[in-house]
Formats: structure tokens, C-alpha cells, sequence
């Protein structure tokens, strides 16, 4: 069934109009054998502003790049505040004339590596002392003149360590881990320069190395030597 469209009737009534911009215009009618048909023309979407998003961007780079820079700052700050430790290595320990009876005997030959890790800083190590522990009681002690390390520099350190008297119960553990043919000790370094800062006031350091096997290949002979090297843990204790 076909419509026709009636004489006089203005089928597109906002013909010759003004049409506003950003607007879609009026639908056009058009009349094509008989048939009604639309066709309805738009225009393209207005582009979107896009500077406020390329601002937002600016923006958050900017404060990437200040907080990364601010965490640079505060690690370079506390490494000048805090500079490290020197580190205790002992490389090598020797026990010659090691005996329990009558009374606990023995020369403690001692080697041990120190190391001052700071680039910045060099220091004067103080004469410091060196003892031998077994089950927390020192069995042997000695001492060793102070000098002085430079920055990143190592220093190896010989020290002998002399036996003195422990109690019987020490005596009888001792005897019973040398015919076992290892005896276990711990060496002690005290004290360790901390290259203080403002914030360290008060506190001294301990270099302390445990659990350190003496292996005696003989049963007869009183030499023995440790098994291996070991890093010594750093103990800090309040003045």
C-alpha cells in the first residue's frame, strides 16, 4: 500500500532554517516513487580537549621524579650518618702444647682479617683485647697494639693468645671433646671501633665469633687447627 503525499505539504518544515552548530540537522524527507523515505544526516562529534589529560600526566611525572630524587637524598643522608662497621674475618687459629692435665695448657695462634667498609671515613683502631671462650667461660686471653685502617683498606693481624686457668667442670668438658678429637670455641674482640655518630653516643661494639672447631688429627699430640674461616657477628652493648 503506497502513500501519497498530499498537494501543499511542506514535508521538511524546517527547510531554509538557520541549523545551530554541534548540532545533528533536522531529518530530510524525501518522496522516491511513492515511497516515504528518511534520510537522516549527522555530523561528526565535536573532537574532545584533550589538555587537561596531557596536564594530568605532566603532572604525576613531576612528582615521580621529586619523590625518587627526595629517596636518593635520604639514602646519601643516612650513609653519611650511619657509616658501617668495620668486619672481622678469622682466617686461621692454630692451638700448639693443648692439654687438661694436670691443669688446662696452651698457645693460641690466632689470624684475623679487618676490614673497614667506608669510602668517606678512615679510623684509629685503640688496642683492643682478644679472648678464647669454651661453653661462655674464657679459656685463653691476649692482647694486640692498636693502628690504623684507611678507607676500604683491609689489615690482617696476628695475635697470640695464652691459656689461663679454668674450673674443673671446664677442664672435664674440655678433656672429653679432645679425645673426641674436635674441641668447639668462640673468640672474642673487644672493643670495636662503631665510627660513631651523634646517634650511636653511648654504645660500644663487640666483634664475636662462635661455634669455631679445632680439629685434632692425633689423639696423642696437642696441636690442633680450625676447621674453617669464619665472619665474626658484630654485638653492640651500652657503655
Amino acid at each position: 500500500m503506497h502513500y501519497v503525499p498530499t498537494t501543499g505539504y511542506d514535508l521538511d518544515p524546517g527547510h531554509g532554517e538557520h541549523q545551530l552548530e554541534g548540532y545533528a540537522p533536522r531529518p530530510v524527507y524525501e518522496v522516491d516513487a511513492g515511497y516515504l523515505q528518511y534520510n537522516y544526516l549527522y555530523h561528526p562529534a565535536p573532537p574532545q580537549n584533550n589538555k587537561s589529560c596531557t596536564c594530568t600526566k605532566h603532572i604525576i611525572m613531576c612528582l615521580c621524579i621529586i619523590l625518587a630524587t627526595l629517596f636518593l637524598l635520604f639514602l646519601l643522608t643516612a650513609m653519611a650518618l650511619y657509616p658501617e662497621t668495620p668486619q672481622y674475618n678469622v682466617t686461621f687459629m692454630r692451638v700448639t702444647n693443648f692439654n687438661t692435665e694436670p691443669t688446662l695448657t696452651g698457645e693460641w695462634h690466632t689470624t684475623f682479617t679487618i676490614y673497614n667498609p667506608n669510602t668517606r671515613e678512615a679510623s684509629n683502631f685503640p688496642d683492643f683485647k682478644v679472648d678464647i671462650l669454651h661453653m661462655d667461660e674464657v679459656i685463653a686471653e691476649g692482647n694486640s697494639a692498636g693502628f690504623e685502617l684507611g678507607k676500604s683498606e683491609h689489615k690482617v693481624l696476628q695475635v697470640k693468645v695464652s691459656t689461663i686457668n679454668s674450673t674443673k667442670l671446664q677442664l672435664d668438658e674440655l678433656k672429653h671433646e679432645r679425645e673426641r678429637g674436635i674441641v668447639t670455641v668462640d673468640l672474642r674482640i673487644s672493643t670495636v671501633p662503631i665510627f660513631k655518630s651523634k646517634y650511636d653516643e653511648g654504645l660500644k661494639a663487640l666483634a664475636y665469633c662462635s661455634d669455631m672447631k679445632i680439629v685434632f688429627l692425633n689423639s696423642t699430640i696437642g696441636n690442633g687447627l680450625l676447621e674453617n674461616g669464619q665472619f665474626c657477628t658484630i654485638i653492640y652493648v651500652a657503655e
